[in-house]
């Protein structure tokens, strides 16, 4: 909620917009204004959820004149929990309230002026927020009831958000709508944004491409979520909370333990590859970098240590798969995983990625093939696996190659070598490595000593 005003309260009118906003007039543009929706000035609705914070406002709510003929503010410093008090004060305007209660003595403006909250249903819900007639009458238009009315393929034909907005966090029945809401949103309208010379995709290539440096991109996707435009102030305002955004970025990649990959791709010549053909060229390389790095000095002549991390397994996947899709998703599932644990990471802005575990400190880099390849000498997999669909089963020689800190020692590298492996096989263990063209993947580890499950 936004505190306006002489008291620096909450307006109750905030349902209406904050930061100066009015979600009731955020009209589409001419091309999609026949998908927005009607404002209702009858439309009456109370939000199912708030926070709860001590003296945190109380549910969002909407409703004619008739019904609030003024809106006051919520007083966050009111202490609504005096029992002492003649007559004794309770906490009841919502479940959960600890502090705070709304004062409706006089009229209390918003920051864009409102005293009521007539037709002011349109405040955002769901995980990004979709607010505004034009945002609930497209995912209307596109995945509610008058995509059903009018004849098109409709995800929710019963949920109308036009004249229930609050179906996004109210629904019993279709609890992902907080999540579709979200994803509707970015794919309509964060991912295809093309303007003032500036283009989502294009500038999302350049952003991974310089290794997330920077907080520009971050910034400007924020402006589209937050303002509807990349350079904000623009027709909404300011951006609210940019660097809080930027940072929470960055927080949530470190804690996804995003890994860094340096690709090399190889080059092919024109034409299509059949899959044996795709399967007998060489793959092209994954370099990661661990730790900082290396990087001697000017007299420094030694050459970092490395080991070969080697394994065999069994790859089964459906029989309209490619293998040479399930080599490389598995085995970019197996970098992604031996890299994150062992702490791989390039730094930025002062923002390290993640913190390698003592395992692993003397590690300094990773290389590896995109996939292994099938083991040619080998007749049939081991293992049988059970699959309620056709599968079939290759038998891969997996492996990568670890680099080193100077002067690490044999049984240091060996140790790694040993715990990396051990990380694999447990991954496959409990499926980790399992997508749409992996079905399962199968640890032998050393073909020739491998003990069959009895």
């Amino acid at each position: 909620w936004d505190r306006v005003g002489s008291e620096m309260m909450y307006p109750i009118s905030n349902a209406c917009g904050q930061l100066g906003q009015s979600y009731q007039d955020y009209h589409c543009s001419e091309e999609e204004k026949h998908m927005e929706c009607e404002v209702d000035p009858q439309m009456t609705i109370t939000a199912v959820t708030n926070a709860k914070w001590w003296g945190a406002p109380g549910p969002l709510k909407c409703g004619p004149k008739s019904l609030y003929p003024q809106t006051g503010y919520w007083d966050y410093l009111y202490n609504c929990d005096d029992k002492w008090a003649d007559p004794p004060k309770t906490c009841d305007e919502y479940e959960g309230q600890i502090g705070g209660g709304p004062v409706n003595d006089a009229p209390y403006p918003n920051a864009a002026g409102r005293t009521d909250v007539e037709g002011c249903c349109w405040w955002g819900r769901g995980v990004i927020q979709t607010s505004g007639i034009c945002n609930f009458g497209k995912l209307n238009y596109f995945l509610g009831k008058r995509a059903a009315d009018e004849g098109r393929e409709a995800r929710y034909p019963e949920i109308d958000f036009c004249r229930d907005p609050e179906a996004i966090c109210s629904s019993k029945e279709h609890k992902e709508l907080k999540w579709i809401a979200g994803f509707f949103y970015w794919i309509s309208e964060v991912q295809p944004y093309d303007n003032g010379g500036w283009n989502y995709l294009n500038e999302l290539h350049k952003f991974v491409d310089n290794g997330l440096e920077g907080d520009a991109f971050i910034n400007a996707v924020s402006g589209i979520v937050n303002r509807g435009c990349h350079n904000p102030p623009c027709g909404t305002g300011a951006l609210d909370g940019g660097p809080e955004r930027a940072q929470n970025f960055f927080d949530i990649i470190k804690e996804m333990k995003f890994s860094f990959v340096d690709v090399v791709p190889q080059s092919t010549g024109p034409g299509q590859v059949s899959n044996e053909a795709a399967l007998e060229q060489s793959p092209s390389m994954v370099r990661y970098t661990c730790g900082n790095g290396y990087q001697p000095d000017e007299f420094d002549t030694s050459i970092p240590p490395s080991a070969d991390v080697t394994f065999d397994y069994e790859l089964h996947n459906g029989i309209d798969v490619p293998v040479i899709d399930a080599l490389k998703d598995v085995k970019r599932s197996i970098l992604s995983d031996v890299a994150g644990r062992m702490g791989c990471f390039k730094t930025y802005s002062g923002r390290e990625l993640q913190e390698s575990s003592a395992m692993f400190e003397s590690i300094i880099g990773l290389q590896s093939s995109a996939n292994d390849l099938p083991d040619l000498d080998t007749a049939g997999c081991i293992v049988e696996v059970d699959s309620a669909d056709p599968s079939s089963c290759t038998p891969v020689s997996g492996g990568f190659t670890i680099h080193a800190k100077p002067g690490t020692s044999e049984s240091m590298l060996q140790q790694a070598t040993d715990s990396l492996k051990n990380i694999i096989k447990t991954s496959m263990e409990v499926g980790s490595y399992e997508t749409n063209t992996v079905d399962k993947a199968v640890y032998i580890g050393e073909r020739d000593n491998f003990a069959k499950p009895s």
